[in-house]
């Protein structure tokens, strides 16, 4: 049923395109055989065209002087119009040269509206009726400096006066390999040759305008998806075609651009010509891979492209001499075409037959106008029409791979879109084991790139915070309370950190380590907010008969190894760093200052904007033997509760004692912390210095009293 149906679809096409072969106002043709440069008209010229190709006379190095031409006239040379003079001329390049070609026309009806179409010679010429000039393309020049090349078409109307006309052509060239009178001058009537001529082009820029369409759909499908390349190489061929059409034959291109230079002209027409055969031969192989040597149609594709490349960069008269590259290309890349089409019929891969038909039709085409072309068969070139069938046939087929393409998907969407909620959920599980930021810093993009031994040094800012008293209250608790207070407490604070643009490095207990990048602001930022949330949490767990909390929270700032630590198969997160450690010493130095937020004065005074906090330094201390002091501030919390606003009310007297207590006068540092005590009960790092200096006012200072206090003091 297959066989049968691609059989009619096969008919249909061939009888379509037979159709329009010898019905798209079709023009026929005389076969008159000119004769020593003279044609004798027959009686019914209005039913047909006739080309003036023939036996024409020809004067070489004779432009206009006509007084020249008539010394000659007794004695022509006898030149086949249309042909290249090459091996007839005299000068020793045999292409430049100028010469008049002359035929004389009998037989003419008096009063009658003829036309001529004249197109371009190689590459300039003037057209002269009984030598009244009445047509030219360029300016015709007795050397390369005096001559202007230029690409054009004239219609000419003529009504004769007598019934004997002579008709001269002066055609020069100096910019081109092949020179002389090559394309033959059309004649005839009003409707045969000027009516038929804007109809055909009407068609040709529909046909243009066709291919252009399609071109600009799949380039816009290729945009949509770029691992289809067929799409952008059925466009490419669309495109090239489409410019063909307008800078060949008819030169449409001039029309729109008057004014464009016949070099640039003749580079397209060269340049295009190696270039189509590839361009198709590699969206054969994207459309069958499997089906098309790679190897013969890389080769070819670029060799196309060096030749288009040579074109395009070196003057007409050198890449016109070497134009059979060009036919080396073409012929080699539609060898490998119609062989890999065969191929790819006989495997009956999917489209074949259309593909078959399509390429069958359009070399169907061409055989046609090569032998209109050679004026074996007496009618019009149709070659756009073959375009528009075959580009037609070349869209259903990307049309139908689209179709089915489309239909897979379809298919693969429904069936993995359960598996991609799966993954989808279990990715968001993940995140919440390992957050993406996280992975980010040790140099990954995702958890399924994280190997054992990723690592990654950051400058961070690391904030430790734990729950007052946690051991003790949690004794009074069951396994289950526990866990359920913990979660509702990390339910506030950690929002608070990832707002902030934190990152929870690890949980431990009631303890939450948490790291910034973005310096020490944001995590002391972020340390505020967490203590204004624990307050609300506390007036609602007061409501509930609950017993209150508090935190404490220490930061400190420095170089920090994050990495993946285990085996490969159990791995875990894990951030290495003495920051990390010092971070953990801070927060535990709350409970010994009374403090609600320590940070290191490293730390503070690193971030861009610290005055903004109310603080005080608190104390140098030494945290282990033989390490460095860290100067310990503590950040004042304004509106929080009343000791956190004493504290800042007091900031001056309390700075003021330290000062005396570090000048060594300890008698009036301990009048101004007793002061402090009387005002602010838990001012623990004011009574701290009070005690001090009561002992070495007794005692006497130790010899280092002045540089720091140890952690364990």
């Amino acid at each position: 049923m297959g066989i049968k149906m691609m059989f009619k679809k096969y008919l249909s096409l061939l009888l379509l395109s037979n159709l329009l072969l010898f019905s798209f106002n079709c023009r026929s043709y005389y076969d008159l055989n000119i004769k020593d440069g003279i044609l004798n008209l027959p009686e019914n010229l209005e039913q047909k065209v006739i080309l003036l190709d023939g036996e024409w006379e020809i004067y070489w190095n004779i432009d206009n002087n006509w007084k020249d031409l008539d010394t000659k006239l007794s004695n022509p040379q006898i030149i086949n119009v249309p042909s290249s003079w090459n091996k007839i001329n005299s000068n020793s390049n045999k292409a430049y040269g100028y010469a008049t070609y002359r035929l004389k026309i009998a037989n003419l009806k008096k009063d009658t509206k003829y036309y001529f179409k004249i197109k371009s010679q190689s590459t300039a010429y003037n057209f002269y009726i009984n030598r009244n000039k009445v047509a030219s393309a360029g300016t015709v020049g007795t050397s390369k400096s005096l001559s202007i090349p230029q690409y054009k078409v004239n219609y000419v109307p003529f009504e004769p006066n007598e019934e004997e006309v002579e008709l001269l052509i002066t055609v020069s060239n100096f910019h081109h390999a092949r020179g002389g009178f090559r394309y033959p001058i059309e004649f005839g009537s009003e409707k045969l040759i000027y009516d038929y001529s804007i109809l055909y082009a009407a068609f040709e820029l529909l046909v243009m305008g066709s291919i252009l369409t399609m071109g600009i759909f799949h380039l816009f499908l290729y945009y949509i998806r770029k691992k289809i390349q067929s799409y952008l190489y059925f466009s490419l061929f669309c495109f090239v075609n489409a410019l063909r059409i307008i800078i060949l034959d008819n030169y449409y291109i001039i029309y729109f651009i008057p004014e464009i230079p016949w070099e640039l002209l003749v580079k397209l027409d060269y340049a295009t010509t190696p270039i189509l055969a590839p361009v198709f031969l590699e969206y054969l192989r994207k459309m069958y891979p499997e089906d098309v040597n790679r190897f013969g149609s890389k080769l070819i594709f670029y060799a196309s492209l060096v030749s288009a490349t040579i074109t395009l960069l070196t003057p007409p008269d050198f890449f016109t001499s070497i134009l059979y590259l060009n036919n080396i290309i073409v012929a080699m890349a539609i060898i490998l075409s119609s062989y890999s089409i065969l191929k790819i019929n006989h495997y009956k891969r999917k489209q074949s037959q259309l593909l078959l038909i399509g390429t069958g039709i359009l070399m169907l085409f061409a055989v046609h106008d090569l032998l209109a072309g050679s004026r074996i068969i007496e009618e019009d070139l149709k070659l756009p029409i073959g375009l528009f069938l075959f580009f037609i046939i070349q869209s259903i087929i990307l049309s139908k791979r689209n179709s089915e393409t489309i239909k897979q998907s379809i298919d693969l969407s429904e069936q993995y879109q359960k598996i991609s909620q799966n993954l989808e959920q279990l990715n968001r599980n993940y995140s919440k084991f390992v957050s993406r930021e996280y992975i980010k810093f040790i140099g990954q993009s995702s958890i399924l790139d994280i190997r054992c031994g990723d690592f990654s040094s950051k400058n961070l800012s690391i904030l430790s915070s734990d729950i007052r008293g946690f051991t003790s209250f949690s004794e009074k608790l069951n396994p289950m309370d526990n866990f359920r207070f913990l979660n509702a407490y990390l339910k506030r604070v950690v929002p608070v950190i990832t707002s902030h643009n934190g990152i929870i490095e690890k949980y431990i207990g009631d303890a939450v380590i948490a790291l910034f990048t973005e310096g020490a602001n944001t995590a002391i930022d972020a340390a505020i907010e967490m203590h204004r949330v624990v307050n609300d949490y506390n007036l609602y767990r007061l409501k509930k008969n609950n017993q209150p909390i508090s935190i404490g929270i220490g930061i400190h700032q420095g170089e920090t190894l994050l990495g993946i630590l285990g085996e490969e198969e159990r791995m875990q997160t894990s951030a290495i760093s003495e920051s990390l450690y010092l971070a953990s010493v801070i927060e535990g130095l709350t409970k010994k200052y009374g403090a609600k937020i320590l940070v290191s004065v490293d730390a503070l005074y690193a971030s861009d904007s610290f005055d903004r906090f109310p603080y005080r330094i608190v104390d140098s201390v030494r945290l282990f033997a033989g390490a460095e002091p860290i100067g310990i501030a503590e950040i004042l919390l304004e509106g929080l509760d009343e000791t956190s606003n004493l504290k800042i009310e007091y900031k001056e007297i309390f700075e003021r004692a330290v000062y005396y207590y570090l000048k060594g006068d300890f008698q009036e540092s301990s009048n101004l912390f007793e002061t402090m005590i009387s005002q602010i009960d838990q001012d623990e790092a004011a009574r701290l210095y009070y005690e001090r200096s009561q002992k070495y006012l007794k005692y006497g200072a130790p010899p280092d009293w002045e540089t720091s206090s140890s952690y364990e003091d």
